[in-house]
């Protein structure tokens, strides 16, 4: 279209045709509208809502296994009394899901052999070589305490056993197998725990002849750029050295 209008001088009778400028004035020419707005609004409401939701979620599984491990170690002292022998929790990190089980074994007068205190690197073994470590020939001593569980414990999807030490164990244990030990008299391995989500690091600790436990929680920041799971290992690295100090 072609638009009108009236020249200030001369004839004001007499009419000049202007060419269209290209713009419409209906509209605005910049910025958004009210409707995208609230569009984008709603967009990043629903984001913070699911976020938050994943979170909470993955708290409230990481506080129930906890709350599990610590009912096990109770009710493991309680066993090790009753059937006078020795008890443990028994951890496998190296399968997915990871497990754990509560297992009664030999009486108060078996010793627990000092190589199963030092770490083993069962990478470059066969599956015959693995059943021959002497983590694996005491595992045969050890049977479920059916009163508890009838098969193993396995974590959340989103929660992990990052790293297992203990009073006994001279280095962190961060993979393959590992147990805290319960005795006939009440007293327990010195432990330490170290479990995480993707959004936290969790320590669970306890001294050897107390039924105290501690536990805190710690967030994983600056993971951006890194693999979460070494961010996580290095975290309880740091923590451990913190724990074993006290």
């Amino acid at each position: 279209m072609t638009r009108v209008t009236r020249l200030p001088f001369n004839n004001p009778n007499k009419l000049t045709l202007l060419p269209p400028t290209g713009k419409n004035h209906n509209h605005s020419e910049g910025g958004f509208t009210l409707i995208e707005m609230l569009v984008a609004m709603f967009l990043i409401v629903i984001v913070l809502t699911l976020a938050a939701n994943v979170s909470f979620s993955s708290r409230e599984d990481l506080e129930e296994t906890l709350f599990d491990m610590e009912r096990a170690i109770r009710f493991g002292v309680d066993e090790a009394a009753l059937k006078n022998s020795m008890i443990r929790i028994h951890f496998t990190l190296d399968k997915t899901p990871q497990k754990y089980a509560l297992e009664f074994g030999p009486n108060d007068n078996f010793v627990l052999p000092q190589s199963i205190f030092e770490v083993e690197d069962t990478s470059d073994m066969t599956e015959e070589e693995k059943k021959e470590t002497s983590t694996e020939k005491l595992n045969k001593k050890f049977n479920k305490i059916r009163e508890f569980q009838d098969s193993d414990r396995e974590l959340p999807d989103n929660v992990r056993v990052v790293a297992i030490g203990s009073s006994l164990y001279k280095e962190l244990i961060s993979d393959f197998q590992a147990s805290f030990y319960i005795y006939p008299t009440g007293e327990k391995d010195k432990g330490f725990l170290a479990l995480a989500t993707d959004e936290e690091v969790a320590t669970f600790s306890w001294s050897s002849f107390t039924s105290d436990f501690e536990t805190n929680y710690y967030p994983i920041t600056g993971s951006d750029f890194i693999d979460i799971q070494e961010k996580q290992l290095e975290m309880a690295t740091e923590l451990f050295q913190k724990w074993k100090k006290n």
